[in-house]
């Protein structure tokens, strides 16, 4: 599986009050091309697409037109897009039906499940285990994990420190993904962070 990852692109940011939009589209225009030299099979961003968590309709537009550019590059690109701690992940999520059509996969949160639930994961582990496709059979996987408050991992046990509920977030996804029938031992797996 061949990736090319990015993240932080803060759109929308300003730099003593000029507009850095420019130097987004320069960067978007770099991107392309660094796409279309290395063909990846996916284009991973982990995070902080905007500057802010209410981003501006032009920083908006500038983000949508540049997926459906990257998008169309060629067919088997897919494009996985998660949340960081800049980012609303509401907001981020709420056109990804839409953004299905151009093969670009969004995840802005976790859903965790209620605690009376007995699940073997406190998550729903489906929405963030994408699998990556080149000619229609799966080469890996990417665990797209956004932006976790440090409060939200899920404890081991009580006063448990925070490297090890990390560490243990992340091997317990990565055995859930072991499980899935559609996984074999040939697939590589990518996990983001932010």
């Amino acid at each position: 599986m061949k990736i090319v990852h990015t993240s932080d692109w803060h759109i929308g940011q300003t730099l003593y009050q000029f507009s850095r939009d420019e130097e987004h589209k320069y960067f978007f225009n770099q991107l392309k091309d660094i796409l279309l030299e290395e063909k990846p099979d996916a284009l991973v961003v982990s995070g902080d697409i905007f500057h802010s968590a209410t981003p501006t309709v032009i920083s908006q537009r500038l983000y949508y037109h540049a997926l459906v550019e990257l998008s169309r590059l060629y067919d088997d690109l897919q494009i996985i897009v998660v949340a960081g701690n800049h980012d609303s992940p509401s907001r981020l999520e709420a056109p990804q039906e839409l953004w299905a059509a151009f093969n670009v996969t969004v995840v802005g949160n976790l859903d965790f499940y209620r605690n009376d639930e007995e699940k073997a994961l406190p998550y729903d582990a489906s929405k963030i285990q994408i699998p990556i496709k080149r000619n229609g059979e799966i080469v890996g996987w990417v665990l797209a994990v956004p932006f976790i408050n440090a409060g939200n991992y899920p404890s081991l046990k009580e006063n448990d420190s925070y490297s090890n509920r990390v560490f243990s977030f992340y091997n317990n996804l990565k055995n859930n993904l072991k499980c899935n029938s559609q996984y074999n031992e040939n697939h590589s797996i990518v996990a983001t962070g932010h």
